[in-house]
């Protein structure tokens, strides 16, 4: 018997036996969903990281201080920085006029997603990845609006 095939053997050998002890752990487990239902959003928690305030870089200046962006009567730009992994903007709104903020986040090959946010307190959540992506807020009464982008 060639090297080759006593390799080959030996590694279903192990494939085999790998299976059964799966099958085996599956069998001692409680029949009430053993696993966590809800695992996709852990992982998902891992592989989109909240944005910081460096990864936006606003237009004009003035529309960031911290992690307070703010439109005062105008539209306000946000150049994203994209890295490896995707990005969760998370905002939540401090202040607004009575017809609330909208926010419009642009992807390149992607599109647009948009959330209108009214009263004090509501918040969007918004994942990119694509380099070159854009978000902006409109203050839709013309009056100053802030919001606070949430890192954590």
């Amino acid at each position: 018997m060639s090297a080759g095939r006593f390799l080959l053997i030996g590694a279903l050998v192990v494939l085999c036996i790998l299976f059964f002890a799966g099958v085996g752990i599956g069998f001692t487990q409680p029949s009430n969903g053993g696993l966590d239902a809800d695992w996709t959003k852990s992982l998902g928690n891992v592989l989109i990281q909240p944005a910081q305030p460096g990864d936006l870089s606003p237009s004009p200046a003035i529309c960031l201080h911290g992690t307070a962006l703010t439109a005062t009567g105008s539209t306000c730009s946000y150049a994203l920085k994209a890295g490896f992994l995707g990005r969760k903007i998370q905002l939540q709104l401090v202040q607004a006029g009575l017809l609330g903020v909208l926010v419009t986040l642009e992807q390149p090959d992607v599109g647009k997603q948009t959330k209108r946010l009214l009263a004090a307190g509501a918040d969007a959540s918004l994942n990119y990845q694509k380099q070159g992506s854009n978000l902006r807020v409109q203050c839709l009464d013309g009056t100053s609006c802030k919001l606070q982008l949430v890192t954590g």
